[in-house]
């Protein structure tokens, strides 16, 4: 289940915010907001944040030097699928919004909503746009086998067959996700990360690195490299080289 979380400074326009927003979720025929929690600090919001893929009602200007922009970078990154949608006086900086890589779902123009009626409609009309995104979001994780990859900032739900591989990065608690589209990094260890990946399916006895071999398009012990179906490319040693082709030969059915 979805939770809504709002966000803002001023009291009325909090409380105004909060009543539109429950009795739009209260006509919602398949209702998937489990919660509402409402906040008046950017701060606040941040601390209580949980799962994925819920829905974000932010202002841009709280007047602090925390701004929307910046809360919703941050709920991005503990929230992958975060749907935000921005409620502002403030139509000049809808495009900074844009231009920070939050992607917001949309915008509500406060002068647009002024009374409580339009407001509720507005906020049904997404929520029921989200929701249908919501649902086809589960369904696709029933249909996928996926993988839980989360740290302090971040938790997502990932398909096992998009993932390439997972290695060390530098000397930092730190490790590279390689998917088929995607590069991004998590704050642990990889030997903490290995027990969410099957030995029967992936190749996790490297101490450095997780490949994923149905990824795999190529082994070449000549100039070391792995090659996989996306074009990318990873260099190793020998000894891994001979590892990863007894591997490889054995899912292939082979010795």
């Amino acid at each position: 289940m979805m939770k809504l979380y709002i966000c803002e400074d001023i009291h009325l326009e909090r409380t105004r915010i909060e009543e539109a927003a429950r009795s739009a979720k209260y006509e919602l025929k398949e209702n998937h907001i489990n919660d509402i929690k409402v906040y008046d600090h950017p701060d606040d919001l941040l601390k209580e944040i949980e799962g994925e893929f819920n829905i974000y009602l932010l202002d841009i200007d709280y007047g602090l030097e925390v701004t929307g922009i910046d809360l919703g970078k941050k709920i991005r990154e503990k929230d992958y699928y975060a749907k935000i949608i921005f409620l502002t006086a403030h139509k000049e900086l809808a495009m900074d919004t844009l231009t920070a890589n939050i992607e917001p779902f949309s915008f509500i123009y406060k002068g647009d909503v002024s009374d409580a009626g339009a407001l509720k409609h507005k906020l049904l009309e997404m929520f029921l746009k989200i929701t249908d995104s919501y649902i086809r979001w589960c369904k696709e994780l029933e249909e996928e086998e996926v993988i839980r990859i989360s740290d302090q900032k971040q938790v997502r739900l990932i398909p096992r067959n998009k993932f390439l591989y997972l290695e060390n990065y530098s000397r930092e608690r730190k490790v590279k996700v390689q998917l088929t589209d995607e590069t991004f990094f998590v704050n642990n260890y990889l030997g903490n990360m290995k027990e969410l990946f099957d030995s029967a399916s992936f190749y996790t006895e490297a101490q450095s690195m997780i490949i994923n071999p149905i990824n795999v398009e190529e082994l070449n012990p000549q100039d070391l490299y792995i090659k996989f179906k996306s074009g990318h490319l990873i260099f190793v040693t020998k000894s891994f080289m001979k590892r990863m082709k007894k591997r490889m030969a054995v899912l292939a059915g082979g010795v």
